[in-house]
């Protein structure tokens, strides 16, 4: 499962980044195994993705969001 995935209002747990050439960026923004995401909202037709994470919002692109693999969190 991705970040495009999971419904606006729901945490997940992310699992990792696949490759790519934005790796290094999202795990700069903090994207790493183990933190908690919450989707706030997503753009109509899969524009950008608002997400809230380790006390801050990040807006990331689709593509982004399709590369971060996440578990749904309990």
């Amino acid at each position: 499962m991705t970040l495009m995935d999971v419904r606006e209002g729901t945490a997940a747990r992310v699992v990792g980044v696949k490759d790519g050439a934005s790796k290094r960026r999202l795990l700069d923004f903090g994207f790493t195994p183990g933190t908690i995401v919450t989707v706030n909202n997503a753009a109509p037709f899969g524009g950008t993705v608002s997400v809230g994470l380790r006390g801050y919002t990040v807006a990331v692109r689709a593509t982004a969001a399709r590369a971060v693999e996440v578990i749904p969190c309990m």
